[in-house]
This record gives structure tokens, sequence and C-alpha cells, in this order.
């Protein structure tokens, strides 16, 4: 194990305590936790994203498979197909889930060891691999409330398309049922699930924080972001957006951009719920056993001087200060009545 490397000291390496209220700053903070340790997130991102894509791979095997053979004979007899593909598409769906429960729990998970210790291994994020199970189930919680609008989507585009696909010669004109009624349920299953992914955010922190499973951990994610429903549905957008413009430019910026998202929702998760993750009375200090380069401008935190200790008990009853002792009377005390003594 090596020590954490000398970073010069700044407000950014000792985490803000829990306000309770909506923070901005956790995305500069979430950047300085990335930017201490960059290799170690970029190369554990790495390492999950081989196995996202090997994954992928492998799981799509039988589905070319099941279109291979569905295509190569004109007798086919297309329900079993169907049902083979559907299975081989939700079994492909969950294994992929689960990668990024991983990817996005192990950055967290990453991200609390820093906040605690100041130091990280790539061990720390493959920790999670305990919780998988438990991260898979919570990722596909909100897909399971958004299914029953894709369910519906389904019902009222399917028919359409299929009709036309089986009429020939199709005019311009029957075209415009099938876009109005895709434009109107498409934006209802938008905006269901914006508001569904919004309320669960916090699914994934909640669960790497606390031992808890997917239902108490979307419970608790309902309860935190009902709140500030506005702020968080903006976060997100915001860095939807630059995961985006981070897929469009060859993947690669995703090595960075996925942990920093995932760190900040984990800081958000911790400032909303008051958690204090440092297990110290005063949060917003933190003492490290190893030295950091310090500026010429600023000063490290000092420890507050001891406190004695308080006693129910006055020690002084048990100690009373010694009294001064009283003269002693001389044994022969002179006779005032006595002759004196004759002169020799």
């Amino acid at each position: 194990m090596q020590p954490p490397p000398n970073v010069k000291y700044n407000p950014f390496n000792q985490p803000k305590p829990p306000t309770g209220e909506f923070d901005w700053d956790v995305m500069g903070q979430s950047f300085e936790i990335i930017k201490a340790y960059p290799w170690i997130f970029i190369g554990f991102t790495f390492i999950c994203g081989i196995g996202v894509t090997v994954i992928s791979q492998l799981t799509n095997i039988p589905i070319n498979m099941i279109m291979m053979n569905g295509g190569s004979s004109s007798d086919v007899n297309w329900g079993p197909i169907l049902i083979g593909f559907g299975i081989a598409m939700i079994f492909s769906f969950i294994l992929q889930m689960a990668a990024y429960g991983l990817i996005l729990g192990g950055t967290m998970q990453m991200g609390v060891r820093f906040i605690q210790t100041r130091f990280i291994e790539l061990t720390d994020g493959f920790s999670v691999i305990r919780k998988l199970l438990k991260l898979t189930g919570g990722l596909l919680l909100p897909y399971l409330c958004t299914l029953p609008f894709g369910i519906l989507y389904l019902i009222i585009i399917g028919p359409q398309i299929f009709r036309l696909i089986i009429t020939p010669n199709p005019s311009p004109e029957s075209f415009i049922p099938i876009l109005t009624s895709a434009i109107g349920v498409g934006v209802l299953n938008l905006v269901v699930s914006l508001v569904v992914y919004t309320l669960f955010s916090f699914i994934v922190p909640a669960m790497v924080v606390h031992e808890i499973g997917p239902v108490e951990a979307a419970r608790r994610s309902f309860i935190v972001a009902k709140k500030n429903f506005g702020s968080i549905l903006l976060m997100n957008i915001a860095f939807g957006f630059i995961l985006l413009i981070s897929a469009l430019c060859c993947y690669l910026p995703l090595l960075f951009t996925v942990p920093w998202y995932a760190n900040a929702i984990l800081l958000q998760y911790v400032n909303l719920a008051n958690i204090d993750l440092t297990g110290q009375s005063n949060p917003s200090t933190i003492y490290s056993p190893y030295p950091r380069e310090q500026d010429s401008t600023s000063e490290m935190p000092q420890p507050p001087p001891p406190v004695a200790p308080e006693t129910s008990h006055d020690l002084r009853a048990d100690n009373p200060p010694p009294t001064p002792e009283e003269p002693r009377p001389p044994e022969n005390p002179p006779n005032p009545e006595a002759p004196p003594a004759p002169e020799p």
C-alpha cells in the first residue's frame, strides 16, 4: 500500500458538512475527488467498460443466430423465434444493467473511501461485487415503473405500423395518424421517465452508503428527492448533456465523466440526507496521518485544544487544604505569685 499523493491543501480537500439543502458545489467537490486519483478512477471505469463490451457481444450471439435462422427459410414459425429473441434481449439488458451498477457503485464506493481516509485503491471499487444483485435490482426499478407506459406505446403505435406495412403503396396521408400518436405517447413517456428517474436518482448511493436493499433504497431516494425535485432534475439534465457529448467523442471522455457524475450524485445524496461519512463530530475537519504539501497562502487546520474531563464529584471535598497548627502552651508556665529566685 502506498501513501496518498502530496496534494496541495485547498478547501475541497476537506468535504463540506451536510446542510440538508441542495448544493451545486458538489460538482466541484466530485471533480476534486477524481482529480486526486485520476488513473485509479479511469482504470476502474476502463476495466468495467471492457466487461460491458464483452457482455454485449456475447449476448448478441444468440440474438444474431435467431435472426439468421429466421430469415434463412421462407416457411418460418415466427412464434418461437420472437419468444427467443425477446428472452435474449431481456437477458442482455439485465447483464448490461449489472455491469453499469458495478461502474456506478464501484466509483461511489471509492468516493466514500476517499472521504473517510483520503486514500483509495483499485480494489475498493470491486468491493461492491457483493452488492451486485442489489445494485442491479435498484437500477431495474425505474425501468419497471416506466414499463407500463412503454407497453401502452406499443399497443397504440404497433397496430398502426403493422397496418401500414401490410398496406400496398400507402398514401402520405396514412402516416399522419401514426406520427400524431407517436409524438403524443412519446411526450407522455418522456415526462413520466423524467419524473421517475429524478425521484429515484439516489437508489445506488443509498445502497452504497447503507446496507439496504433496492426497495428501501428507492423509498429513501424518493423521500430525499421529492423535496428538491427541480434542482435534481436540472442537475441530471446537465450531466446528461455532459455524458452525451462524452459518448459522441469516441466514448473516451466517459472514463472521466462517469466517475465524476457518480460521485456528484453520491455527495448530493449525503448532503441532502445529512449523512456524515467521516465519522467525526465535526465533519468539516479531518486529519490525515500523511503530510500534505501546503501553499504559502493557505493554512492547515489545527486540531482543537484538549479539554479537561468533567467530573461529577468535587475532589476538593475529599482532600481539604491543611489548617495551620495552633501554638502549644509551654510545659512549665511561669507563676506570677511565686517569689523570685535568690541570686547567687
